[in-house]
């Protein structure tokens, strides 16, 4: 959309006073500033289409511009691009201007079938669409999908400039000949806007490939869970310790087949299983007896409204209760706790902060017991819940370990041998970057990097060795996977190809057998699930990649 291109720096307060007294918006990471009043349709024919349009102008100004009287134009959104001054808004701000219920002017005789979200920048210069603000809008335009069952596809997630596509407006003419493709003229977001990426930010949280969780039975059993893509929850195990594996099979159906499960174990050894169902729901099942993989409970279900995209984090107090975390629609996070080992659960507390719906949660226990929480906020800084005494509340807000990253990024955690935790991300460059207490139950040091070459969305695992040594798994840009050790509890080697062919955005896991050896479980090329394990505990060595079943993509 065309917009007068001053720099309008109107400073946070000026901006700040219009949304005082508004109500919260639809979106809960954006803030409230409307449009000029009655500058929208109040009714309209449903949401069908998201258009993605540049302002050809400057975040500030642009939502001034929208403000006044004059302005016969409004727009669902608007995203900052830069932060290019001291007195700039951050970069991926996201400013609701025309409630969702209603219908924004901003594609002529579209209008009234398509929301739509401004990006701060020109089609001239690709500098403007950063990665922050493709984050940003991503998991805007994802939680619009979800809200108005858009399919996130390129025939449904559109440029202003989507006219000028002829394979579209074959598609529109055939499925949707009410509407004019003829009666736009703009081109924008132009021809630097990433489509590519763009697309595979909105669906790669979405976990496109099942996703698989390892659980380590009491007997040392090796055992693993995902949703494949019929919504059964499938389970695995190894028959004997260290041993062969006795095929899948299901614990239940009717999950959603983006969900990637958590699971951990309970204090009397019996693992339980977390998921979310197709009904937004966080359910759950358990092993009848310790160490039982052939006899689980019937799944019951939480008290809970989720997104089927949200990631559920969980971990174990040092008496022995589990710890669920989940981010609610309102983009809080919550928490919830067994009263006692084993037994029934609290209600959800909510935690401060406002959150991406589909962020994702590491936990971990310092060496005193007390559990850490991290995420990752709109601002791409990694931050961390942290109870204030063991067995305890969480802290009241989030404290900062700093970082600038992709607010979809995968984190992963794990502690030390000297008992110091260590935090583990891939940057929006490929590069794993890490992070680690300065001393057990201590602050953090800054972020470092590993190296590496994973893509954005990438999935970082680590685990232990039986010396203690960490070791990290990611799936390289090349498709193979690679892996880093420890050589002391601060040193870490290099990335090494483990070997295999994978789509960028699987998501390993990575448990560790009765016999020390780590071993690693992804789904193929050929939809099955692999395995590969080290060759002997602690070594530097891993065999090759063999199946153990499943039919999963």
């Amino acid at each position: 959309m065309k917009i007068p291109i001053t720099k309008l720096m109107l400073g946070v307060g000026a901006l700040a006073t219009v949304t005082a007294i508004q109500a919260q918006p639809d979106y809960a990471p954006a803030i409230w500033r409307p449009a000029y009043p009655g500058h929208w349709y109040t009714s309209g024919n449903g949401h069908k289409f998201l258009v993605i349009h540049d302002m050809e102008g400057y975040y500030a100004s642009t939502i001034s511009y929208f403000q006044q009287s004059g302005t016969q134009a409004s727009i669902n959104y608007c995203v900052n691009g830069l932060k290019d001054n001291s007195s700039d808004y951050p970069a991926g701000e996201i400013t609701q201007m025309v409630r969702e219920a209603n219908y924004a002017w901003h594609v002529r005789c579209w209008n009234t079938w398509m929301a739509g979200t401004e990006h701060e920048g020109f089609v001239s210069n690709p500098a403007w669409y950063t990665e922050t603000m493709y984050q940003a809008s991503a998991g805007l335009q994802r939680h619009m999908a979800s809200a108005y069952g858009i399919a996130i596809d390129r025939h449904h997630i559109v440029g202003h400039n989507e006219w000028q596509n002829s394979s579209w407006t074959s598609w529109m003419a055939s499925n949707w000949p009410q509407i004019d493709t003829t009666c736009n003229t703009h081109t924008d977001p132009g021809i630097y806007w990433d489509w590519t990426h763009f697309m595979d930010l909105i669906s790669s949280s979405a976990n496109t490939h099942a996703s698989p969780t390892l659980g380590i039975n009491s007997d040392g059993r090796e055992e693993i869970f995902l949703v494949n893509k019929s919504g059964a929850l499938v389970h695995n195990y190894q028959n004997t310790i260290n041993g062969s594996w006795a095929g899948f099979s299901s614990l239940g159906s009717g999950f959603a087949s983006t969900c990637q499960p958590k699971v951990l174990r309970n204090k009397d050894g019996s693992l339980e299983v977390f998921a979310i169902n197709n009904s937004g729901q966080l359910a759950h099942a358990s092993e009848q007896t310790a160490g039982s993989s052939t006899s689980w409970s019937a799944f019951s279900t939480f008290s809970s409204s989720l997104t089927q995209q949200v990631k559920v984090g969980g971990g174990t107090n040092a008496n022995g209760t589990l710890d669920i975390f989940v981010i609610g629609t309102d983009s809080t996070l919550y928490e919830m706790h067994q009263t006692t080992p084993g037994g029934s659960w609290s209600s959800w507390t909510s935690l401060s902060g406002v959150w991406s719906e589909n962020c994702d949660i590491a936990n971990g226990n310092d060496l005193d017991g007390r559990q850490e929480v991290l995420l990752i906020d709109n601002t791409g800084a990694v931050n961390t819940f942290y109870q204030t005494a063991v067995n305890g509340s969480f802290s009241s807000s989030s404290a900062s370990l700093g970082g600038s990253f992709p607010q979809n990024a995968r984190l992963a955690m794990a502690r030390n041998s000297d008992g110091r935790l260590e935090a583990f991300v891939v940057g929006s460059g490929g590069a794993v970057h890490h992070a680690s207490q300065t001393g057990p139950n201590s602050s953090w040091s800054g972020w470092t990097s590993l190296g590496g070459t994973g893509e954005a969305d990438t999935q970082p695992v680590v685990g232990a060795n039986k010396n203690g040594a960490l070791e990290l798994l990611i799936v390289g840009s090349t498709g193979s996977v690679y892996h880093n050790h420890q050589t002391a509890p601060t040193t870490w080697g290099s990335w090494v190809s483990i070997g295999g062919t994978f789509v960028k955005d699987v998501r390993p896991a990575l448990g560790i057998n009765q016999d020390g050896r780590l071993e690693a479980f992804a789904v193929g090329s050929g939809s099955d699930m692999l395995r590969n394990a080290e060759t002997s505990a602690n070594s530097t060595t891993w065999a090759s990649w063999t199946s153990i079943g499943g039919s999963f993509n």
